[in-house]
Parts: C-alpha cells; structure tokens; sequence
C-alpha cells in the first residue's frame, strides 16, 4: 500500500532517505558503514547485498539461469536478458526528450543525452581528454597504461575491450549474429553488416570529390583518392614501392629483411604476416571458419573452400596445354605437368630421393625428423600426415563416411572397408603357416599367430598386464588414463569402449535384443534382463541393512540406503546441485544440454521427462483426466485446463508492451508478438518453410503426411484445417458471403474474392526471386520456385511418388484408387482428371480450339498442336550432343540421352529393376501388383498398358493397320508384322523390307 500511499516509513539515520520496505533501508545503510557481510567462497570478494553475490558467484560456476525464448544463447543476469531480449522484440523504452531517438537501455540514453548537453564528466588523468561515458574513460586509459585484460580462452590473445574480444571469439565459434535480411548472409560485426547492405542498397555514401565516384567503404574512398594524387604515404626505404596502408608496408619490408615476427606457440614455427600465422594455428586446433553451402565441411583457409567448391560447381579453370585436362586448382596443374616433362624437383636433403610435389618431400621428411604436425584435439596423439589424423579423428566423432554397398554397413577408412567387403565375397589372403587358417586382414593374422607362440606382446606401461591383441590393450589403458574417445552421434554422451556405445545407443534407438521367456519383455542389456527375471521367481537377495526392505536389483537398494543416510553423490557440473539418484540428476543435466531420449511412438516427437511424455501421449488417445468445474470440458494437461478457466473470468494477464493487446494465454502473446518482430521460429523438417505459430506449422506438415483429421459429416471429405472445412460446408449450403466489386461474382472463400479482384486490376504482387516472374497468387509463386528448387514435398503414401502441386498428387492417386469424379454429362464416361473430361467433351462437338494450318486436325492443348505441326515441317529441334540425332520433342530427347548415359532414374521397389522411362516402370509395377487398369469395353478383359489394349481393340474391330510389302498380309500389330517378316527373310528375299501401316508412317526393318 505503501506504493499508492506515498509512505516511506523507514529512514537513514545517517542522510534521512526514506524507503517504503526495511531491506532495502539496510541494503542503503551499508553503503554509509561500507558493510560487506556477503563474501564470496571462491575468490573473498564482499558484497553488501545476497542477490549481488549470487550474480558474481555465477562468474565461477558459469552458470546462466536466464535463457533467451528467441535464440537460447544464456546470462547469468535477468537485465542482462531483460536487454538482450529488446534485440529480438525491437523494444526501446527509454526515449530522449531533445531528439526523440530510443534506446533499449538507460545508460545508454543517459550518455546520448551529453551529446545535446556537451557534458564531459569522466576525465582522463594522464591527458585531461574528457568523455561522456565512463567505460569509454576506462577503454582510454588502457591507452596509456597498455593494459589488456580481456583474454581469449581458445588462442590466449588479450584485448584493452571487451567488445574486441567478443568479436574476436566469433573467429573461433564461427558465430554470426548480425544477419542481412536481404540474402540471409551472417557477419560476426555489426559495421561488416552495414558495409554489406550497402550491396543491395546500392548506397555509396564515400564521395571522391575530385571525380564524383562512390564507395561504400571509407578505406575503399582513401584507397582511391591516391590514384589522384599519385603520391602514397608510405614508401619501401629498400625498393621505394609505395603503400597506401602502413600495414601492407610493413609486411612488404619483410620481404626484404626476412623478419618473421609472428611466432607460432605451439611448434615454433615464424611468419611475416599475422593471417599467415593465424591460418597455421589451425593446423594445432582444428578450427575450421570456413564452411561449404553445399555439404557443410569445414576448411581452415578460404582458398581451401573456394577449391572446394569447384567439386560441386564441376569448374576446373586449369587446363593442361599437352592434354587438355582441367584441374580446379593451379597448383595441380603445375604437379601434372611434370608428368609430361618427368621434373622431379623437391629433393630430400636426407637420402636425395626426389619428388614431383612439395608435399609429398614434406611428409617424406618427417620419416628422417620424426615430426608430428597434425595433433588430435580430442586426445593429443600426434601424426604426421593429416589423412591419418582425419581418420583417427572418426574414432571419436563416430563418422563412417564409407559405406558397404552390399549390406549398408558404414566404416572410418578405406582399408577397413576393403577388408569387411571380403566377408561378403569370403576372400581371405592372410593364411597361416602353422595351421592354414585364413584371415580378411593382415593385423588379424599376426594377432592369431600368438595362440602358436604363446606371447603376449603388448603391455599396459601403467600395470605391467600383457595383451595379444592391441586394441584389447588399447581398452585397458583408457582405465588408467580415463579416455573416452566412443562419442553417441545423439547426444555429447562419451564412453572408453565402443561395446558400452553401442548399449548406450539402444536408449536413442529403442532397440532392445534381449527378450524375457516368460512375459516377453524387452531389455537394451543383458543384466538387465537377469535382474527382470527375479519378479518371476520373486527372488529379492539385496536386503537394506537399516529397516531389512528386499530388492531385486542392487542399484535399487544402493538408492534406498540415501533414504536413511542423506547422501547425495550426484553433483551436477554445471550448477553444482546435488541429487541421492543418478537418473535424477540425469534429468537435470538436460536441462544444461537439451537432451530430449523419450520420443512418442506416435509421431516421433522427443521429451525431457518421462511424464512430459505421458501428457503428450493423451493427444494420441484421447485421454483427458481435468475437468472444467464450471462448464465440464476436459483436458489432458492441468496447465490447459487453468488456461481455460480465463474464460469464465475473464482474465487476460499477458499484454502486449509495444500495443497493450491483452491475452489469456502467454503464447498467444509470444505469437503476437511475432507480428511486430517479424519472427518466424517454427521450421518445417520436410522442407524447411518457417512459420510464426506452431499451429500454422501443425497444418502445414498435414500436407507432407497427408493427414486430414478435420472431415465434412456430409460427403465424408477430409481437410487439414478446420478453417478449409468451413469454407467447404459452403459448397452444400450454396452460400457466398464474399462478393467481388467488380462484377458481384460470389466466393465461399475471402482468399479466392482477393485473387480474382486482381483479374480485374491485373496486380501481379508475388515475384519470383530467382527469375522475376509475377504471379497474382502466392500459391502459384510458391509453386513455380518448385521448378528452380526441385522440391516436391506432395507424396503419394501408396507408392511414394512425389509431386510439386498437391492438385498433381491429388489426381495421381486415383490411379491407385480408381476414382473418377469428372463424368460426362453426354455420354456418362467418368475421368480422374478435368483436363481429360475437357479433352473427351471434344469428342461430341467435333469442334477444337487448336486446329493444324496443314492437315485441318484439331487439338485441345496448343503444345500437343505444336509438337503435331512438327510432322509436317520434320523440325527436329531437340539434338543430342552424344550423337547429333535429333527429335521433334524434348521428353524424347530426354528418354534417348539415357540410352548414352545408362541412366534408369525410375527403380522398380518391389525388384529393384530400374528404367530409362517412367512409363514402362509402370508398366513393369503391375507385373507385382497384378493391377490391369484398360479394361476392354467389348469383352472387358483387362490390360497393364493403354497400347496393349488398342491391339486387343482391332480383334474387335476388325482393323489391321500393319502391311507387309512382300506378300501383302496385314496385321493388327507391329510385333506380329515384325514376326511375319522373318518367314520372308528366311526365304532369302533380304530386299529391303517395309513394315506399312495401312495410316502412318514407313518403317525400315
């Protein structure tokens, strides 16, 4: 009350200041005594205030509790997320009376306000410069004293500011917050981001004014006024080369006086330039900034990408002048070249072998140096050339880049793959002399031949114990050491021996081998299953020594003892809480790492905890345990049904600070929020389509799974949303509530009223971005991008089919169903699609809108007229680059270039029988599926394909359009014709032989 009051009960003693609460009156009163009763364990530090110093002792644990809802990046402050979250939200509350900027923070407003008032209240004592801000004093001193207290943790380098290093540590993280919304590209520094929009703006606000020319950059405008004036600042004292930057004079010095200051920390190794160096510390660390767009591998060097690239681009701008290969990177071209030419000229300077490249000396060389550059980050083994390394590396990251084309096992080298394919063809060259036994690799055999000599030649440098085989030693060791090199693939989980991986995976995969006789129970481990089988004996040998309670496993009575000792062993590494169980303490941790192991048989989606789960689950089946005491609905979580209680009250406590909207839920308020953010956090994983609410997202993905929960109890016709089933209904009923300005035509949908009003106005807003092209609906610009992408995310669950348009899946799976919904008002035929019930209706009227200027025939499509016109003038524009033949129509072509190529793009996936067209695929499919869909309207005996049935047709026609030249017998296919004529070229009358169709064209046999 004291707030609406005005009351401040509670005075200082010492200044008389009031305050309405006592704590904060000895809060206050210690900064008179200067108390610090608060004092810091870790470091000794005092603090007048509790809060104070559990923020400061987050500085040692690192804990951040306050996790950003946008983007998860964490503070160990509330304001601090409190100000980060204005980054996301576009929230400046605090506004300057004299200029009406905003700011997302006081200080910062504070130190605006100097700029109109020319305060200068921070002085510098070693100069009298005055600032404005005090941390910009603090960054001025550094100046003079040359401090520099912020350290990089990766690579050591200190900076005077904090900003810097902050900068700095996205070289290392690779993050990139400052996004182009442009073309979506991430730079590390804001002023980098600024420089880039000016790309697409096409501002060059850098003005030469000697010839008007504009830049973007100042650098770039300095650069450029010296190609004006001809005099460069800074000249070589050795070749008197100018310089426009004192940094590029620098380097070039060096190339006259071998100075090669940058030392590299850890090897020694010295550079006259700090990228140089920069680039060679990532051989130590692994880092690799560069990323490909393609595939994602990383690379250490820029260049290293851009070769890279060309991999997937197919660019090799290096030919050979002898024998015209391209090469992607020059280097190799030079390398080549030397086999026409035979240099060999890198010499070892240790034995005098010569060879062609540098670097096949350098790893030569280390045979007589003993170097080892490349060193593991993960275990600090060391090798000397980085293959090894990249494949010693898999050992921990688990990667099997080579996999069996015979089973689909995947493997981390070359070689093991080559060894494990001779499981499959059983070769096995490493046989032993002693006993003839037969071995797939040559390690395998050496490993037998110690069962013959009994010795066992490795042994742990820790204990002295002796192995036969080097990875059971390997294993040891790791006890010892505490190395846990086996990384799950699904979690950061790590583990010493791949077997306990392997078990550890089962909890991701739900794979469970081990299955009980008696209840049929599965379990991912074997002693598991062993401690399962005492419920059926009703054995409990592990008693509890305190109240003599029974327990069937150990691990369950080691848990009940904490019960009555009040220990608690399990200590989390990020927060230092304690838990007396592992698989709490388990729960908590994921919390730090956003593990989710309990996914939902139903639709895959994954949980923390068990028990978030069995809410979810209830959306499935249908259970829903709270109830509405006020209007009787249920619901399956407690939080829905508090949420629904704001209805009866009316309470809206969620309102939105940059319009005052108010909500009863708090994510309706987050989705809100969105419209002013711009924000689009819900991705699609079949496609990748960002959405603002998740519900949007929900009927979204309806689309790639084809479910429809929301069905018309009229016609029994299912929609992905409810707001379609509305709009539907309108069908049956006749009404059109949307009626357009123009011409009053009505529409059941707001939407199609929109898209007609531009017919009228001829608006084209939806351009396509990758070629220009303007649409009036966003529908058709959605699915013309799908010819640049490829993306087809329309999939038919009969066959798996994928389609652009859902209009496209929707009259393919009639074929699978055999519906026909277009029917023929004159003669009752039905078709599966409009086009073809338009195509047919032509019939009857004997009238077509696309007629062939040569032979009068009439057409309902104006491409089947083009490609028809074509037989009059022989154009064949389609060529083939293989063998020059060339055809009227481009799917030909198409079909004809795979006779070149071998290519069979459609694959039988009942046989795995592939083939060059799609037609004759499904041809092939109704061999399995037994489906013979032209039926004979004579006889009605069926057929798999269209043209199996128009020869069935002339039996029942009496029409034999296939002449032989030779004796004049007609046929009523060219199969039969074909057969015929062999009687004649078995009679030796081999002339020239023609197969007439009595309408068509000739063909030579």
């Amino acid at each position: 009350m004291c707030i609406h009051t005005g009351q401040h009960p509670y005075h200082c003693p010492h200044c008389g200041k009031g305050f309405a609460w006592r704590d904060k009156l000895v809060n206050h009163i210690r900064i008179h005594t200067g108390e610090r009763p608060f004092v810091c364990k870790h470091c000794g530090k005092g603090f007048a205030q509790n809060d104070k110093l559990t923020t400061h002792i987050r500085i040692h644990t690192g804990e951040r509790p306050f996790v950003c809802k946008h983007c998860g990046k964490a503070f160990a402050r509330n304001d601090k997320l409190t100000v980060h979250v204005r980054i996301h939200t576009g929230e400046r509350p605090f506004v300057c009376k004299h200029c009406g900027k905003a700011f997302a923070r006081k200080d910062k407003l504070t130190a605006h306000i100097r700029m109109h008032t020319g305060e200068h209240p921070f002085t510098c004592q070693h100069c009298g410069k005055g600032f404005a801000w005090k941390d910009k004093l603090i960054k001025h001193i550094r100046v003079h004293t040359g401090e520099k207290p912020y350290a990089c943790s990766y690579c050591g380098k200190a900076f005077a500011q904090n900003d810097k290093l902050v900068t700095h540590l996205r070289i290392h993280t690779g993050e990139r917050p400052f996004v182009c919304k442009h073309c979506g590209k991430g730079f590390a520094r804001n002023d980098k981001l600024t420089t880039h929009i000016r790309l697409h703006t096409g501002e060059r606000p850098f003005v030469c004014q000697t010839c008007g020319k504009g830049f973007i950059q100042k650098d770039k405008l300095t650069t450029h006024m010296f190609t004006h004036t001809g005099n460069y600042p800074y000249t070589c004292v050795h070749c008197h080369k100018g310089f426009v930057w004192k940094d590029k004079l620098i380097n070039h010095v060096r190339t006259h006086t071998g100075e090669k200051p940058f030392i590299c920390k850890e090897c020694g190794k010295g550079f006259a330039q700090n990228d140089k160096l920069v680039t060679h510390t990532r051989i130590h660390t692994g880092e690799r900034p560069f990323k490909c767009k393609y595939c994602g591998k990383g690379f250490a060097q820029k260049d290293k990408l851009t070769v890279h690239t060309r991999i997937h681009t197919g660019e090799r701008p290096y030919v050979c002048k002898m024998c015209g290969k391209g090469f992607t990177q020059k280097d190799k071209l030079t390398t080549h070249i030397r086999i026409h030419t035979g240099e060999c000229p890198f010499v070892c300077q240790h034995c005098g072998k010569a060879f062609p490249k540098k670097d096949k000396l350098t790893v030569h060389t280390r045979s007589h140096t003993g170097e080892r550059p490349y060193v593991c980050k993960h275990c600090g083994k060391a090798f000397a050339r980085n293959d090894k390394l990249t494949a010693h590396v898999r050992t921990h990251t688990g990667e099997r880049p080579y996999p069996c084309v015979q089973c689909g096992k995947a493997f981390a080298t070359k070689d093991q793959l080559n060894a494990h394919i001779r499981i499959h063809t059983g070769e096995r060259p490493y046989v032993c002399n002693l006993c003839s036994k037969g071995y797939t690799r040559k390690d395998k055999l050496g490993a037998h031949m110690y069962v013959h000599t009994g010795l066992h030649p490795y042994h742990c440098q820790h204990c002295g114990k002796g192995f036969a085989w080097k990875d059971k030693l390997t294993n040891h060791i790791r006890i010892h050491t505490g190395e846990r090199p086996f990384v799950c693939k699904y979690c950061p989980k790590t583990f010493a021996q791949n077997d306990k991986l392997t078990t550890h995976i089962r909890i991701h995969t739900g794979e469970r081998p081990y299955v009980c006789k008696h209840c049929g129970k599965a379990f991912a481990r074997k002693d598991k299953l062993g401690a399962h089988l005492c419920i059926h004996t009703g054995e409990h040998p592990y008693n509890c020594q305190h109240c003599g309670k029974g327990f069937a496993w150990k691990d369950k009575l080691t848990n009940h003892i904490r019960i009555h000792t009040g220990e608690r062993p399990f200590v989390c590494k990020h927060c230092a809480k304690a838990f007396a169980q592992k698989d709490k303490l388990t729960v908590h941790v994921r919390i730090h790492t956003g593990e989710r192991p309990f996914v939902c048989k139903h639709c895959g989606k994954a949980f923390a905890r068990n028990d978030k789960l069995t809410a979810h689950v209830r959306m499935h089946t249908g259970e829903r345990p709270y109830v509405c005491t006020t209007c009787g609905k249920a619901f399956a979580m407690k939080n829905k049904l508090n949420t629904h209680m704001r209805i009866h009250t009316g309470k809206h406590p969620y309102t939105c600070n940059q319009c005052g909207k108010g909500f009863n839920r708090k994510d309706k308020l987050n989705d809100h929020i969105k419209i002013h953010t711009g924000e689009s956090p819900h991705i699609c994983t079949y496609c990748g389509k960002n959405f603002t609410r998740k519900d949007k997202l929900t009927a979204h993905i309806r689309i790639h799974t084809g479910e429809c929960p929301y069905v018309c109890t009229q016609c029994g016709k299912g929609f992905t949303r409810k707001d379609k089933l509305v709009a539907h209904t309108y069908i049956h009923t006749g009404l059109h509530p949307f009626t357009c300005p123009h011409c009053s035509k009505g529409f059941a949908w707001k939407d199609k009223l929109t898209n007609h009003i531009r017919t009228h106005t001829g608006e084209r807003p939806f351009v396509c971005k990758h070629c220009g092209k303007a649409f009036a609906q966003n529908d058709k610009l959605t699915v013309h991008i799908r010819i640049h992408t490829g993306e087809r995310p329309y999939v038919c669950k009969h066959c798996g089919k994928a389609f652009a348009r859902n209009d496209k899946l929707t009259a393919h799976v009639r074929i699978h169903t055999g519906e026909c919904p277009f029917v023929c008002k004159t003669c009752g035929k039905a078709f599966a699609r409009n086009d073809k019930l338009t195509s047919h209706s032509y019939t009857h009227t004997g009238k077509y809108p696309y007629n062939c200027p040569h032979c009068g025939k009439g057409f309902v499509w104006k491409d089947k007229l083009t490609n028809h016109v074509r037989v009059h003038t022989g154009e064949r524009p389609f060529i083939c680059k293989h063998c020059g033949k060339a055809y009227a129509q481009k799917d030909k072509l198409t079909v004809h270039i795979r006779s070149h190529t071998g290519e069979r793009p459609f694959v039988c996936k009942h046989c795995g029988k592939a083939f060059a067209r799609n037609d004759k695929l499904t041809a092939h499919i109704r061999i399995h599926t037994g489906e013979r869909p032209y039926i004979c309207s004579h006889c009605s005996k069926a057929f798999t394909t269209k043209g199996k049935l128009n020869i069935h047709m002339r039996t029942h026609e009496g029409k034999l359009p296939y002449i032989c030249t030779q004796c004049g017998k007609t046929f009523n296919s060219k199969e039969k014709l074909s057969a015929h004529l062999l009687i004649h070229l078995g009679s030796g009358n081999c002339a020239s032989l023609i197969v007439q169709p009595l309408m068509g064209k000739n063909m030579a046999v």
